[in-house]
């Protein structure tokens, strides 16, 4: 696939699914983040006539990574920042997140051909530390001190 350097602006080859590219030309890293928003757009640009085919966004795709089965609801839920309503929580993170992957401390992993039918994203989190301090950073005024449950949903019983 073809990138094109942040930097220079040159185009250059290299396989999507490595972790660390740099430019060919210039020797410059390209960021993780750059890496799939170039990915996303390669995938889209075909695609672009089709009316019910929406432009994919990095943010986007990040959202949905870490707000799967409800984990956003549930960390909106157990920080409950004051004056905060959720689809701002939910941005705010999704950011911060970002500079993570950026960071290192915060992992996007790119399917091996991010062009298939129903390619899988994965995102994880390498240092949860960094994850909560980052957390922690974007609302001052919760009292962290505080204990934080969260209830887990009851099990459902399984009839044989």
């Amino acid at each position: 696939m073809d990138f094109v350097c942040p930097n220079c602006h040159k185009r250059f080859a290299t396989d999507p699914g490595a972790e660390q590219i740099a430019c060919a030309s210039c020797g410059k890293p390209m960021a993780r983040t750059q890496q799939v928003s170039q990915i996303l757009e390669t995938w889209y640009w075909p695609r672009r006539w089709y009316r019910d085919v929406p432009k994919p966004s990095l943010n986007f795709l990040l959202e949905m990574l870490w707000t799967a089965d409800g984990q956003g609801e549930k960390l909106f839920t157990a920080v409950a920042p004051p004056n905060v309503n959720y689809q701002s929580f939910v941005h705010q993170v999704t950011r911060a997140i970002m500079k993570g992957v950026d960071a290192g401390w915060a992992q996007l992993e790119v399917p091996e051909d991010p062009f298939a039918d129903n390619p899988i994203y994965k995102l994880s989190y390498l240092d949860s530390e960094k994850f909560a301090d980052a957390v922690t950073a974007l609302f001052p005024n919760v009292d962290w001190d505080e204990t934080i449950t969260v209830e887990e949903p009851l099990a459902e019983e399984v009839k044989g």
